[in-house]
């Protein structure tokens, strides 16, 4: 695992900061719609926010609406 301080402001240099085996992710700002992540043992992640969304099959009434969840680093 690389010991390197790795800054990210979008979901495709977050996962590939996750890929590379980064120790330490910083997030600049928000980065919106990821889908679920999973971080190797040590690997820790720092900064701004990190808005979560679901897609699941919904309602005719509830078309075009997500659920999303944001967490604050």
């Amino acid at each position: 695992m690389s010991s390197d301080v790795v800054q990210v402001s979008n979901a495709t240099e977050l996962q590939s900061a996750i890929d590379q085996g980064a120790a330490h992710i910083v997030v600049t700002g928000e980065i919106s719609g990821m889908p679920m992540i999973t971080l190797a043992e040590g690997q820790r992640l720092s900064g701004g926010t990190l808005r979560f969304g679901a897609s699941r099959r919904r309602q005719p009434s509830q078309v075009g609406r997500t659920a999303s969840r944001a967490v604050r680093f």
